[in-house]
């Protein structure tokens, strides 16, 4: 397939008669992007001969980026712009070690913002690059917006620049619905955590103050006898006998043997008596 699309090109032939299969194994080939429509498809691989071979600097110099637009680039512009290279760069750390810089010339095909973080996300068709790592011509770069605005960025001027503020209405919609989706993400965030904290205090406070009987105070896993002549003072037979070094399991425990502990202290008390 991709040999057939080669033939076609040598001999200046229609590419029409391609299927959008045998279109893509040449753009596969040489790294190019594989989105889009058989027209669009077809294009790109008009394009890619075209250039290939040419001084791609020659016809996108440095001259024409004129228009210095930081931090408002979109869709269509063909800009220029400075990356840092690092080897072994660490994400979490944001640390690596640097390789040097890289310019690159390239037109802006897609913009999105994620779905999951609202990150600006920009893809860039490259025309040319120069510097560490260079880039084949017409190979994707997929690169966020911080990191494309982050060493100023260049762009040419629009044949109608008036449909260049059309799109650019467009992107700074999208961008306010994105914003207002993160912040209403952070604030259920917020309440999810201030409402796990709360009931973690309620849970605490339910397990300290739980109910005890008249006379006795609740400190930790002990019980304190405020009053013992208000206890009861009987014993009613052996089935009130307890183990005095056993110690209840949890407070519930303490409610069933509230009597008997009474009981028996109140014993101890005559018996010294």
């Amino acid at each position: 397939m991709f040999n057939k699309v080669i033939k076609l090109l040598r001999e200046r032939n229609d590419l029409q008669e391609l299927n959008l299969v045998e279109c893509k194994a040449y753009l596969r080939r040489h790294g190019l992007r594989l989105s889009g429509t058989k027209a669009e498809c077809i294009e790109r691989i008009k394009e890619h001969w075209r250039i290939k071979d040419r001084n791609c600097e020659a016809l996108h110099p440095r001259s024409s980026f004129t228009i210095d637009c930081t931090g408002d680039v979109c869709k269509g512009d063909v800009v220029l712009f400075n990356q840092k290279l690092y080897k072994n760069f660490d994400k979490m750390t944001r640390r690596g070690s640097p390789l040097g810089r890289r310019t690159v010339v390239g037109r802006i095909v897609n913009e999105n913002y994620g779905a999951a973080k609202q990150q600006h996300t920009f893809t860039v068709e490259v025309l040319w690059s120069k510097g560490a790592k260079k880039l084949p011509t017409l190979s994707s770069l997929l690169v966020k917006g911080r990191n494309l605005y982050k060493l100023r960025t260049f762009r040419q001027r629009w044949n109608n620049e008036k449909e260049r503020l059309n799109v650019l209405a467009e992107k700074h919609k999208r961008g306010a619905t994105a914003r207002s989706l993160r912040a209403i993400r952070k604030t259920k965030a917020d309440k999810k955590t201030n409402k796990s904290c709360t009931n973690i205090g309620k849970k605490r406070q339910k397990l300290f103050d739980h109910a005890a009987p008249a006379g006795t105070k609740m400190t930790g896993n002990n019980v304190q006898m405020n009053n013992v002549n208000e206890l009861p003072n009987p014993l009613r037979g052996s089935q009130n006998s307890i183990n005095l070094h056993q110690r209840p399991s949890s407070f519930q425990a303490l409610n069933s043997k509230q009597k008997e502990i009474s009981e028996v202290l109140n014993l101890i008390w005559n018996i010294e008596i």
